[in-house]
């Protein structure tokens, strides 16, 4: 049923991103709030860290980065809570996401493809992905 939960969310949110290049308010907290049997104090500590990251990252930036990825960051680290995934790995997680955004940005410079904004929730998606796939590999 997360999978479910995952996959519906980062559909939304991902699509509506690259469409619009925003990240709804309304999809965030709808997100969360059926999230919500699946969170523990665990996982709660791992989101607010991922949040605070994603706060610090808005202010230092001067809001380059959209304040509806620092909203979903609460989100995507609530999906690493739940897969235990804790505050060293939620960094080495942002990190993947970075690196697939920066190599999309080059790509796009490459190709002359570029625009001013970055749809950035879908690398935000990818990373958990990516993080599960990695976790999963480590306990076979």
């Amino acid at each position: 049923m997360l999978t479910l939960h995952f996959c519906f969310w980062a559909v939304r949110i991902g699509f509506h991103d690259v469409r619009f290049h925003r990240v709804r308010r309304k999809d965030v907290y709808l997100a969360i709030v059926t999230f919500a049997p699946w969170i523990t104090l665990d996982t709660l500590a791992v989101g607010v860290f991922n949040l605070t990251l994603y706060l610090l990252l808005f202010v230092f930036s001067r809001g380059q980065i959209g304040f509806g990825d620092v909203r979903l960051s609460l989100l995507i680290g609530l999906y690493l809570g739940v897969q235990e995934i804790r505050f060293s790995e939620t960094l080495v997680v942002n990190f993947i996401s970075w690196c697939l955004a920066s190599g999309f940005v080059l790509w796009g410079r490459l190709c002359k493809l570029s625009s001013d904004s970055l749809p950035f929730a879908p690398f935000m998606f990818i990373s958990v992905m990516a993080a599960t796939l990695i976790d999963t590999a480590g306990r076979i």
